[in-house]
């Protein structure tokens, strides 16, 4: 790509095969919604970034633009999300607790009869709208174990293998795409973690759930380590992309320090958070946190 474009994106866009690409988001779209700035862009297109021209309209890949938003620091939904998250890490240093809501979405309006929603709670699938069981709590109370020394070479080993990058599903979770081009998304990072780990002997397990952060939460993997009994989370190439965003210190968030207390583990392996009518649809994790201040709990919630 060209001399206009920053080369960190150049060199990690062309890692995702065209073949995957699908040109959904029109120019117009892009320009008005993701904020990407038409110089940026006609630099981009002139230096080579996959597009589709057809009746009259240039068309772009969905997920080029969210890893070009978040490498540009862009201020799109994308980017706002990850902003999010660091300040969640740093706001609940101190003890609190998270809850987040399961919003099932109708993912076809207009159709015939009522929508029937279940979502996933700690009763299991429950009729949406029922209650507690449709929400989840979690208390933010940072680790205070240290990680040996040899969990810590492992996890910063995969941090500087790996870099963070949304990719297309049918490459989400794939060890050996990430292994082979060094770019992985949240589930990809953690197979190979948890792979790094057993070749050493270590006790490690996959865990799913909830990236916590307000006002929105969202569904996410990490890697748990077994010490001195407890299992304690690590995530890496989240820390490590969040200090290259300049979203988190990076000295005062090594990739081994752990996030524990923005991760509410809800099982083992990806699972779908709602149902509409007994099939998988979309929800939105509208989140709040509860700072214990002098012991009185302060909220803050948006949704």
């Amino acid at each position: 790509m060209g001399d206009d474009v920053p080369a960190d994106i150049q060199y990690l866009l062309k890692k995702i095969p065209d073949a995957l690409r699908r040109f959904t988001v029109d120019a117009e779209t892009l320009s008005a919604q993701s904020r990407i700035p038409l110089d940026l862009l006609d630099d981009l297109i002139s230096a080579g970034l996959p597009s589709d021209y057809r009746e009259g309209n240039r068309y772009f890949d969905e997920i080029d633009i969210a890893n070009i938003s978040l490498y540009q620091r862009l201020p799109t939904p994308v980017t706002l999300g990850m902003r999010c998250r660091a300040m969640a890490l740093m706001e609940s240093s101190s003890a609190g607790e998270f809850e987040v809501e399961i919003v099932p979405s109708c993912p076809d309006l207009g159709h015939p009869g009522p929508c029937h929603f279940d979502t996933w709670g700690a009763a299991g699938w429950t009729q949406a709208g029922t209650g507690s069981d449709a929400r989840w709590l979690h208390s933010s109370i940072p680790p205070d174990t240290e990680l040996p020394e040899n969990i810590i070479r492992i996890v910063s080993g995969v941090a500087n293998e790996l870099t963070f990058f949304h990719l297309p599903e049918i490459l989400r979770g794939d060890i050996s795409f990430a292994v082979s081009s060094g770019v992985a998304d949240c589930r990809a990072a953690a197979a190979v973690l948890v792979g790094r780990a057993q070749e050493s002997d270590i006790p490690a397990r996959p865990a799913f759930g909830f990236l916590l952060s307000p006002p929105f939460s969202s569904p996410h993997q990490w890697v748990e380590f077994l010490v001195d009994g407890r299992w304690i989370a690590v995530d890496p190439i989240l820390l490590r992309a969040l200090a290259e965003w300049n979203m988190l210190d990076g000295a005062e968030w090594p990739p081994h320090r752990s996030p524990s207390q923005i991760l509410k583990r809800i099982g083992s392996d990806y699972a779908p958070l709602a149902r509409h009518n007994g099939a998988v649809t979309t929800a939105s994790l509208p989140t709040r946190w509860r700072a214990d201040i002098s012991g009185e709990s302060q909220a803050r919630e948006s949704r």
